[in-house]
């Protein structure tokens, strides 16, 4: 079984790093797609990793992650003489005609140890940059839709979880003095939200987690170190995923409440399980 995450920094090159070895036996791969900017980091990563786990919906999930610090939505969605195009974060992390990007690199690699990978699940934190322009929050929400689909297309339908970004409240003047105001920020929000719902996604609200700057998701007093609450959200958001997925009534978590699902529901109640 391959039990393991696998991250991605582009820095000079690309960097893959497995917490555990891939055995020799063919899985069944549950691969979740993390990234965005930089509250997207590993911590994130880690954190929604852990709570897919604890969750048991999944027998062998991989989170794979690529943290792109500070990157506008341009980066992935950019503008073409005719509509959307791809931007160097999409081809480089995750998808390219010549089959270069991170993830198909990946996708890849397990395929080639037998193995059979289906993307369930596409977790976004991003948005902090584009709340600079207004020409950016006018189209955050159709690009961000946009570029979802395109993943889909090349790759299989899959559920998705977008974080409402924020603020720190206390930090208004520091808002202000990269000349942004609440506003820009809850335009995004509402962006986001409105992508979720045009595509039946879930959102979770970035809000009420602890935030030592402007933007980022962090407590200096946290025994885990700065970024802890970021692995608490990645956790939150697991959880929020999978509640947003599978319905009570889907016994045996194949998407679809049946006659299956009812006839695990009568065979427990005849042993007594309420």
């Amino acid at each position: 079984m391959l039990n393991s995450i696998v991250w991605v920094r582009r820095l000079a090159a690309v960097v893959f790093i497995s917490l555990c070895a891939h055995q020799a036996s063919a899985d069944e791969i549950d691969l979740f797609i993390v990234t965005g900017q930089s509250n997207a980091r590993l911590q994130y990563a880690l954190g929604i990793d852990a709570g897919l786990r604890a969750t048991g919906r999944y027998e062998n999930p991989i989170v794979f992650s690529a943290t792109r610090s500070g990157n506008w939505l341009n980066r992935w969605v950019d503008d073409g003489p005719e509509g959307f195009i791809y931007g160097t974060n999409f081809t480089e992390d995750l998808w390219a005609e010549d089959g270069s990007s991170a993830l198909q690199e990946l996708i890849a690699d397990l395929e080639s140890d037998g193995d059979t990978v289906t993307i369930r699940g596409f977790f976004w934190w991003q948005g902090e940059g584009d709340t600079g322009s207004p020409a950016a929050q006018a189209v955050y929400s159709s690009k961000l839709q946009w570029m979802v689909q395109q993943l889909e297309s090349k790759y299989n339908e899959f559920d998705t979880l977008f974080t409402l970004i924020d603020f720190n409240h206390d930090l208004l003047e520091d808002l202000q003095d990269i000349n942004r105001e609440p506003e820009d920020v809850e335009a995004i929000r509402n962006a986001i939200q409105n992508a979720a719902d045009s595509r039946g996604g879930a959102v979770h609200d970035s809000r009420p987690y602890p935030r030592t700057d402007v933007w980022h998701v962090s407590n200096f007093d946290d025994h885990r170190g700065t970024y802890g609450p970021v692995y608490d959200i990645g956790g939150d958001q697991a959880k929020a995923f999978v509640e947003h997925v599978f319905c009570d009534a889907d016994l045996n978590s194949d998407h679809v409440a049946d006659f299956f699902d009812l006839q695990l529901f009568l065979n427990a109640l005849m042993q007594g399980c309420p």
